[in-house]
C-alpha cells in the first residue's frame, strides 16, 4: 500500500547539492530533455521535486537524493536506460524508481544474485528477479529461490521455471 502512493516518483542520485538552485523543477524540466533524448520535444510534466533528508541528516560531500513525481515515469526509466550513462558536469546520474523502505530492502537482497549471474537480469514489482536467456523467461521470488538456481545449475543441471502460474522442469544445460 505504502508503495502505491510512490508508483509516480523517481529517485535521481548523485546530482550535485545546490545544483537545481531555488526551482527544482523548472532545473528537471530544462535538464531531462538535455540528458534523455527519449524526452526532447516533449513537455514533462512534474508535480513536484525536492531533496531527501535534511542538510544535517547528511554529510555534506554526498549530495542528497533527489525525489520527483510525474506522470511519464517509465518513459524516463526506459530513457536512461537507452543512453546510460547520463552526466551532468562530469557527475553520473543515476535514476531509480522510488519504492518504499520494505520493498527496497527486499529488491537489494537479489544485487548479489544479479552480480554473480553473469546474465541479462530485471527485478519485476515488488521484489522478483527475471532472467531472461534464449526465449526462457525464469522468475525467482526470492533470492534464495535464486541462489539456489544458482547452484542446480552448476550442480544438478535442473531447476522449476515459472512462468506466471505455469510452472515446468527445464534442462538448465540448455542455459
Amino acid at each position: 500500500m505504502e508503495d502505491r502512493s510512490r508508483r509516480s516518483n523517481v529517485r535521481l542520485v548523485d546530482l550535485g547539492e545546490h545544483e537545481e538552485g531555488e526551482d527544482a523543477i523548472g532545473f528537471l524540466r530544462k535538464n531531462l530533455p538535455k540528458w534523455i533524448p527519449l524526452l526532447a520535444g516533449r513537455d514533462t510534466c512534474i508535480e513536484r521535486a525536492q531533496r531527501m533528508y535534511s542538510v544535517s541528516d547528511k554529510n555534506s560531500s554526498c549530495p542528497r537524493t533527489i525525489i520527483f513525481k510525474l506522470l511519464d515515469r517509465q518513459d524516463i526509466l526506459r530513457g536512461v536506460r537507452d543512453v546510460f550513462p547520463v552526466k551532468h558536469r562530469q557527475q553520473t546520474l543515476l535514476f531509480f524508481p522510488h519504492y518504499s523502505l520494505d520493498t527496497a530492502k527486499k529488491r537489494m537482497g537479489f544485487s548479489k544474485v544479479q552480480k554473480n549471474i553473469g546474465l541479462q537480469t530485471f527485478l519485476l514489482y515488488p521484489a522478483q528477479l527475471k532472467l531472461t536467456h534464449k526465449e526462457n523467461r525464469l522468475i525467482f521470488k526470492s533470492s534464495q529461490e535464486a541462489e539456489e538456481f544458482l547452484q542446480s545449475k552448476i550442480g544438478m543441471g535442473r531447476n522449476v521455471v515459472q512462468r506466471g502460474a505455469d510452472t515446468e522442469l527445464m534442462d538448465i544445460a540448455k542455459l
